[in-house]
């Protein structure tokens, strides 16, 4: 009876491990299931939301014209709704302003158990370094940016060809060349006609023919410009072509210079007489992704 009792303790026992562990058996296995399922969501959202960042960034023209309207709000934080398509569907991303030039665009999304979120850190710069105190040389990409050169607000005289012989403040295109003319000629006629002339010999008439021709403002070349008599800007230069002198004729510019290549010139970079001008150039925004964080 003794052997009887003590071997159905005994199989109690084991069948109540049995039983235990079936228990946590089954009970680890819906938690493994749970959280199979938490990772599998994860990776879910995790996955839209890169979708939705590749969608936005793939259409860089939409959105840098977003930021740029963003960029002008003078309030940093406030958030906007950037609206893009995802599936047929409306999808909504928060851009903020964290300074200028510089933004955060954010999103996160929930699904039942799990919770995830994206951090891009975007910034636009200017397609042309034009803010230099040296002379603007921009090489290979100086065509494209002549070509496409506008003002927002200055407008031009506009020449085919120029020949000048005296000073002009002004804003002027020319499209072929521009001439700075030397009329010797006509200074010596004048000091021939003139009544007054009694203690001025045809000599300091002369002198005066040499001086420096002068030029305010913006100049905008589309070809050569030939110094046939020195020539002294005070403002913005814009050149395609060469600068070619006649009788080592002199170019001095105060203000600032946007070349192709560069020039051997008398330059003194003039922030007053050439920062405006330089400002008032449209100069399109390039869209960089600084960071980038998805969790």
């Amino acid at each position: 009876m003794k052997n009887k009792a003590f071997i159905s303790i005994y199989v109690l026992i084991i069948l109540s491990i049995i039983s235990i562990s079936l228990s946590f058996i089954y009970r680890q296995s819906l938690n493994n299931q749970d959280l199979n399922e938490d990772i599998y969501n994860k990776k879910k959202i995790i996955y839209k939301l890169e979708s939705l960042n590749n969608i936005a960034l793939s259409n860089d023209e939409r959105l840098t014209e977003f930021l740029e309207k963003i960029n002008e709000n003078k309030a940093s934080r406030q958030k906007f709704s950037y609206k893009i398509d995802y599936m047929g569907e409306e999808e909504k991303l928060l851009i903020s302003k964290i300074s200028d030039n510089n933004f955060l665009m954010e999103k996160d999304i929930s699904y039942k158990k799990v919770r995830a979120e994206s951090k891009v850190f975007l910034e636009l710069y200017d397609k042309y370094q034009l803010y230099n105190e040296d002379k603007i040389i921009l090489n290979d990409k100086f065509d494209e940016f002549f070509k496409n050169l506008k003002f927002k607000e200055y407008e031009f005289k506009e020449y085919e060809k120029l020949v000048l012989d005296r000073d002009l403040d002004s804003k002027i295109k020319v499209t072929n060349e521009l001439i700075i003319k030397n009329d010797r000629k006509n200074s010596i006629v004048e000091a021939k006609s003139s009544e007054n002339n009694d203690n001025k010999s045809l000599d300091d008439f002369n002198d005066k023919s040499k001086t420096a021709c002068k030029i305010s403002g913006i100049l905008i070349i589309d070809g050569n410009l030939i110094l046939e008599k020195d020539l002294e800007i005070n403002g913005l230069l814009i050149i395609s072509g060469d600068i070619k002198s006649i009788n080592d004729c002199n170019l001095s510019l105060n203000g600032q210079i946007i070349a192709k290549n560069d020039f051997d010139i008398d330059y003194n970079y003039d922030k007053s007489r050439s920062y405006d001008f330089i400002k008032d150039i449209y100069n399109p925004k390039i869209l960089k992704v600084k960071s980038k964080e998805v969790y």
